[in-house]
């Protein structure tokens, strides 16, 4: 067990695909069973894209994968004006890509207001 699993006495099966807390954005919160997640919108978070990865990928054959959306986080504090204030975006990356969501190829899935856009 890593130091960290023994500071928060907390136990994970790395044989499962979750969400890789290592991985993925420092203002992602991650669930205790590493399913679900959710953006820091507080202040200035809101306007950040925040993203994470599975704690395993694929390399060739077939592979699907689902995300559900349990709900809009608050984001009362941004301005009216603010044109996408709920925006989703999931879908595959490489492994080499960075985690700056955007900079590099990949090929996503934007939800937007329960509206789906495809890039």
């Amino acid at each position: 067990r890593s130091a960290l699993d023994i500071l928060h006495n907390y136990d994970f099966d790395d044989t499962l695909v979750a969400i890789d807390t290592y991985n993925c954005d420092l203002h992602f919160k991650v669930a205790r069973d590493r399913s679900s997640g959710y953006p820091l919108t507080i202040e200035g978070f809101a306007y950040l894209w925040s993203g994470a990865r599975a704690s395993y990928g694929v390399r060739r054959g077939r592979v699907c994968f689902e995300m559900k959306i349990n709900e809009e986080i608050s984001v009362k504090h941004l301005p009216s004006t603010e044109p996408d204030p709920h925006v989703v975006r999931i879908g595959w990356s490489l492994d080499s890509c960075s985690t700056q969501l955007g900079e590099e190829l990949f090929f996503l899935w934007l939800w937007r207001h329960r509206e789906e856009v495809h890039q």
